[in-house]
């Protein structure tokens, strides 16, 4: 049985958070072709007064290659003036998937694509 925990991971951010505090969550485990979901909690700290807001402006996510430093598979979502406006205290929890690279699309696409896809191609796929 294909079975995956959700886990803290590690992000590195840009500018300054200030009053936020973010966490992002995904699978411990990436199966199939490489899809995952992803979910960033975003709270504000709760400070006096308890009036206070803060505004969102975007929250952007990627995948970054390791090898190549390239980031692919990228998520934003921007908003303007006062849409999102979180006050003190405040959570705002945002979902969505991302795909890591997968070296074996190819040979699928082709496998398929072509009628040649056999007994070796599926123990290449599934021992990878």
């Amino acid at each position: 049985m294909l079975m995956s925990d959700f886990v803290s991971y590690d992000y590195q951010q840009s500018g300054s958070l200030g009053d936020l505090k973010v966490q992002v969550y995904g699978p411990d485990k990436i199966y199939g072709f490489s899809a995952f979901p992803v979910q960033i909690k975003i709270t504000v700290d709760k400070k006096k007064p308890d009036w206070a807001y803060l505004h969102l402006h975007s929250v952007k996510v990627y995948v970054i290659n390791t090898e190549t430093g390239q980031k692919i598979w990228t998520r934003t979502w921007s908003w303007s003036g006062d849409d999102v406006p979180l006050l003190n205290g405040d959570e705002f929890v945002l979902g969505t998937v991302l795909k890591v690279p997968d070296d074996y699309a190819y040979l699928v696409k082709s496998a398929v694509y072509s009628g040649t896809f056999n007994r070796a191609v599926y123990h290449n796929l599934t021992n990878a």
